[in-house]
């Protein structure tokens, strides 16, 4: 057998990969009707105007479910009209938001935990 023959089930599932491939895709292509062209010199770029009921969306699942499926952000986009790296992107932002906030939390409990006079011998050393 050479090198690059492949089997028949390494084929078939490239046809499925495919196939879900282009499913996403189809979703992903939808309307822009939500953006909003904003003037940054040297550069245009479209900034993204959610609307509420978009808003709440989001932010409700966001709270049940902090990481998604591929397949789950394309439903999630069907469903409140964006597009699948639209609510992609706003997942990732949510989170790091919510880790920036998690750390500053911890810093400051931290702070707050011992004494000034603690905490500056502890730096002496």
């Amino acid at each position: 057998m050479s090198k690059n023959a492949s089997s028949p089930s390494t084929d078939s599932m490239s046809a499925v990969s495919w196939s879900i491939d282009e499913d996403i895709r189809s979703l992903v292509a939808t309307d822009y009707s939500c953006t909003q062209k904003t003037k940054i010199p040297g550069k245009q770029r479209a900034k993204v105007i959610f609307s509420d009921s978009q808003k709440e969306a989001l932010e409700s699942r966001f709270e049940k479910q902090k990481y998604l499926k591929p397949c789950e952000i394309a439903s999630v986009a069907a469903e409140i009209g964006l597009t699948y790296k639209q609510v992609r992107t706003w997942f990732q932002n949510q989170r790091g938001r919510l880790k920036k906030q998690n750390l500053q939390l911890h810093r400051d409990t931290r702070a707050h935990a011992f004494p000034a006079h603690v905490l500056e011998r502890r730096s002496l050393f």
